[in-house]
């Protein structure tokens, strides 16, 4: 690991950390005054290498059996992490950021490879705009391309008699809409968007884990009353569900094989064996409570996603 830091090497003087000027122990590996560890930095580059090289393999230890519970034993990763067996598993946030980033990439690339088939099959570069009777859909509103470019053009009252003339109301959401309908008449304006959109949506997902971990607390604080292991929980479900998605992209990225609603199936049949196994009721409760907890994550996930795309659109 190399040798401690110390103020002279051919003294008697006792090692003294170099951050703070603290002693330190004979043995100590960081100085217990500021934390700063107390290996020599001035080595061979090949001790270095070494050092980084055992770190990678050992998590790629840790994260291959990590991935086992996860994947194919679900609530045992959360239940082993709670009785302390911690030692063996990546950290849950760590394990999360990993697999999130893993799933956002690949997210990008269908997303480009989308794209770039789309202006193959318009006979269009990715900066030339869509065709003049193309629609560019907005919730309940509808307005082609040709629309769209009028209306970059109008004042605010005269967008008002456009959309009373198509037979929509005049309302803050129709008018906001159709300010932003010019910025989408090129594929470059729905790539930003859509690629915006995907960008919070990982923020919001982030976000959200306290909140379904709140969820599992309100219908599971009987059999564990500490909001900390319910959070635990909540933080596995989102990696799973972002590893199995990770799969399916890569599966259909790079072998052009769907397995449709095959993750819909195991998504809903993890959920109820993970609570099961992390809070120890019955299979009727169980089964009872999980349904709940579907529909409301469900809710959080449908109106993050909803919120996520008004904000891409807002700052387009």
């Amino acid at each position: 690991m190399g040798t401690a830091i110390t103020k002279s090497a051919t003294t008697d003087e006792a090692p003294a950390c170099l951050n703070c000027g603290s002693t330190l122990g004979p043995d100590a590996r960081y100085c217990a005054h500021c934390g700063q560890a107390t290996v020599d930095q001035q080595r061979p580059v090949t001790a270095l290498v070494g050092e980084l090289l055992t770190s990678l393999f050992s998590l790629d230890a840790k994260l291959w059996s990590t991935l086992g519970l996860l994947l194919f034993k679900p609530g045992q990763l959360t239940a082993r992490y709670l009785a302390g067996r911690r030692r063996a598993q990546v950290p849950p946030l760590r394990l999360y950021l990993f697999i999130s980033l893993v799933y956002f990439i690949l997210t990008g690339v269908q997303v480009d490879r989308q794209f770039r088939k789309l202006a193959e099959d318009e006979s269009l570069g990715p900066g030339q705009a869509l065709q003049e009777t193309d629609t560019l859909n907005f919730l309940d509103l509808q307005v082609t391309v040709s629309g769209a470019r009028q209306a970059a053009l109008m004042t605010p009252a005269q967008r008002d008699s456009m959309l009373l003339a198509d037979g929509h109301e005049p309302n803050l959401l129709n008018r906001f809409m159709l300010s932003r309908a010019p910025r989408l008449a090129d594929l470059n304006g729905i790539e930003r968007l859509t690629v915006r959109t995907l960008q919070y949506f990982s923020y919001a997902l982030f976000i959200l884990m306290p909140v379904l971990g709140f969820v599992l607390w309100l219908f599971f604080k009987r059999a564990r009353p500490w909001y900390f292991d319910h959070l635990i929980h909540s933080i596995h479900l989102h990696a799973f569900y972002f590893f199995f998605q990770s799969v399916f992209l890569a599966l259909r990225l790079f072998l052009g094989f769907s397995l449709g609603s095959i993750g819909l199936i195991a998504i809903l049949i993890y959920l109820p064996v993970s609570l099961r196994m992390v809070y120890g009721r019955r299979w009727p409760a169980t089964l009872g409570l999980s349904i709940p907890v579907m529909l409301l994550q469900s809710l959080v996930i449908g109106v993050a996603f909803l919120a996520s795309g008004l904000c891409a659109l807002i700052l387009l």
